[in-house]
């Protein structure tokens, strides 16, 4: 295994970041300002607030008019974490090829054009046809061809890895798993744990059987600059799983929340509402080529994670 390697590579770079107003963006800008990286957020309007030294508004996401846009500028590397279909209401098609699949590669001879050493393309478990799983999933595993969110997220990651590869442009795609943390939107998991656990609520939920990979946010963030670290070293395309590995179903993460907050399980509904029909049962991370790369590994476990989550969910 090799060393864990460090992010002092990042120091004093120009790094633009796609997304980085987002859930998971925003804590990665965080990170890679504290390691010294000079950061321009890429967004579709001006935020209100930011994070970031500096802002680069576009508000044409046509693939062409990025590449216009971004062509002035110089980064020495490129984080793609924009993504659209990830809320159960966002479901338009053009859209989500648009951003998922077009937007992908755009960005990728965008990268290329600016003079770009390093592309991270953020993907999905959900890439993943994980219908009959049983086991930990590992990179070469079947893709998504039913959901239009997997599909899409799919197809984006091989497009853009294959753009890459045409560039001449290191490259590497992290699949997340299940990224859970303060920051998240409100109608996912553990915010609705802990919104009506703390006010009393009971929660209607499935029977909890769903086996997860659950990575706390700043492990992804982490885990992103390691294989940002790694693609400068090695150089080359690579798509590669960033979760712990660790198989924890969906009862038992309830149940420590339930734990975290001092609340009593009586008012986990487990059983109240059936699976969905597209429910998977098992989505675990193989996260052997992730070790192979970089020598890192999640710093939190689940019962840590969440203890994290919460603190910052008070403040």
């Amino acid at each position: 295994m090799p060393p864990v390697l460090e992010h002092r590579s990042l120091a004093n770079q120009n790094v633009l970041v796609a997304g980085g107003t987002g859930f998971i963006g925003q804590v990665l800008v965080r990170k890679l300002e504290e390691r010294g990286a000079l950061v321009t957020v890429l967004a579709r309007s001006h935020p209100l607030e930011s994070c970031a030294r500096r802002t680069l508004v576009v508000d044409d996401w046509q693939p062409q008019a990025l590449v216009w846009a971004l062509s002035p500028h110089r980064y020495d590397a490129v984080f793609n974490l924009a993504a659209y279909g990830v809320a159960p209401v966002a479901r338009d098609i053009r859209q989500m090829i648009q951003i998922n699949v077009d937007v992908a590669s755009a960005l990728v001879c965008a990268a290329k054009a600016c003079g770009a050493r390093m592309y991270v393309h953020v993907g999905s478990c959900s890439e993943y046809d994980a219908t009959s799983a049983t086991s930990a999933i590992a990179e070469e595993h079947l893709l998504q061809a039913r959901s239009l969110y997997g599909s899409s997220k799919a197809a984006g990651t091989l497009v853009a890895c294959a753009t890459a590869a045409a560039e001449e442009l290191a490259f590497v795609a992290a699949r997340l798993f299940h990224v859970y943390g303060s920051g998240e939107s409100g109608h996912r998991l553990m915010p609705t744990l802990a919104r009506r656990l703390s006010a009393g609520e009971r929660v209607p939920l499935s029977p909890g059987t769903q086996v997860r990979d659950f990575l706390h946010v700043d492990d992804a963030a982490d885990g992103l600059l390691s294989l940002a670290c790694a693609g400068m070293a090695i150089g080359g395309q690579h798509i590669v799983n960033l979760g712990t590995g660790v198989a924890t179903s969906v009862r038992d993460f309830a149940l420590a929340v339930s734990a975290a907050t001092r609340t009593s399980p009586s008012l986990l509904g487990f059983g109240d509402i059936r699976f969905r029909p597209d429910d998977v049962m098992h989505l675990v991370a193989d996260t052997r080529r992730l070790g192979d790369l970089t020598g890192w590994r999640p710093k939190r476990d689940v019962t840590t994670g969440i203890m994290q989550a919460l603190q910052g969910l008070k403040t």
